[in-house]
């Protein structure tokens, strides 16, 4: 074979042949890290359907603020009189969270919006001032959560409400975990003496069968969450089922139910015993793991919230029994097209050029 093309044309090729290998073994999501508010910790709590999250990191001088991770880019949401964190944004861009108030000593929920973030309840005197803590905020800007009192005795209540409070509704021993644009409610709590999975319309609360909690709700009133059996659910329409099965042995929970019925969750795996997050769509379920780069140094080991984009919010590891330790932290699986990658035909056409031309510039020096 002629030097030249031994040295030019096999690199060339082979080039070609590395990247055709690359493109086709693209994972379907790519793993996004959120960075932090200059502290070495950040964690995520919730995703809208516009991909923006929110949720709690340390900064540079060591406090804890609620940031907003949007476009890119982690903003600092700030803090009231202690530490802050995000836990639930609607698709305007509310922000709802809980903040620790140092003098007081007790938890209390926060509203942010157009760069203010302000104590919904106050300092206030009544007796629901132990802890209040809200999960959700749909995009109507009703909120649910729940509050627990200090004196006589600890009673614990979910509650709806508003920024300004001029909505305020309460359910006695139960804990409302989130609302869907309709204003259906689930959670988890006590109906006529007995506990599950509750599910509240226009006021009412009713237990769902065989379900022990309910952590999440989509506009068609499906609720995804965990059943008595120790097995994730789903439930519409009284029609209850299990999407993860119970394969492999371990406990499974249903975290966040999309629009278009996409499900995702954790399960633990006991022949090798590990926590993996799950996605359900298709009827199929998948292990996470299997889409993303293997490369990545990382294991996913939950999931947290998905969006009608179908962007999974995940907890990702650097081994499967790190779960609980510093090796973790909460990422994006963004399954959003990038900038296209060229085909393999454009490329090959590329090369051919640039070996025309150095063959033609070869020539003409040894002409010369």
């Amino acid at each position: 074979m002629n030097r030249f093309i031994r040295h030019a044309v096999l690199p060339l090729l082979t080039g070609l042949s590395l990247l055709s290998t690359a493109s086709a073994a693209t994972a379907p999501y790519r793993v996004v890290e959120f960075g932090t508010l200059g502290g070495a910790y950040s964690s995520a709590m919730a995703l809208n359907n516009l991909g923006q999250v929110v949720g709690e990191s340390v900064t540079a001088d060591g406090n804890t603020h609620a940031f907003l991770y949007s476009n890119g880019k982690i903003e600092d949401l700030g803090k009231l009189y202690g530490s802050a964190r995000g836990m639930s944004i609607n698709d305007k861009g509310e922000v709802v969270g809980r903040f620790y108030d140092t003098e007081k000593q007790n938890t209390r929920a926060f509203y942010y919006a157009d760069g203010v973030m302000h104590d919904i309840f106050g300092r206030s005197t009544n007796q629901y001032i132990g802890n209040r803590v809200p999960y959700d905020i749909n995009n109507s800007g009703l909120i649910v959560g729940v509050a627990t009192s200090n004196s006589p005795t600890t009673e614990l209540r979910g509650e709806m409400y508003n920024s300004d409070r001029s909505v305020f509704t309460q359910w006695s021993l139960i804990t409302p975990y989130a609302i869907n644009d309709v204003g259906q409610i689930t959670g988890m709590g006590s109906v006529r003496g007995t506990s599950g999975a509750v599910l509240i319309n226009d006021g009412v609360a009713s237990l769902i069968p065989n379900a022990l909690a309910g952590y999440d709700i989509n506009e068609s009133g499906m609720v995804v969450g965990r059943g008595k059996d120790g097995y994730a659910f789903a439930w519409i329409d009284g029609v209850y089922s299990q999407p993860a099965g119970k394969a492999f042995g371990g406990e499974s929970t249903a975290r966040a139910v999309n629009d278009g019925g996409d499900i995702v969750g954790q399960f633990f795996e006991t022949p090798v015993p590990g926590y993996r997050g799950w996605l359900y769509t298709g009827g199929q379920r998948i292990d996470l793991d299997t889409l993303i780069d293997p490369t990545a140094g990382l294991v996913i080991v939950d999931a947290l919230d998905i969006n009608n984009a179908g962007q999974i919010l995940a907890t990702a590891c650097a081994s499967r029994n790190s779960f609980f330790g510093t090796n973790c932290r909460t990422v994006l699986l963004d399954n959003l097209p990038m900038a296209p990658v060229p085909e393999p035909a454009s490329l090959t056409l590329m090369a051919l050029g640039m070996l025309t031309l150095a063959w033609r510039r070869r020539a003409s020096r040894r002409a010369d």
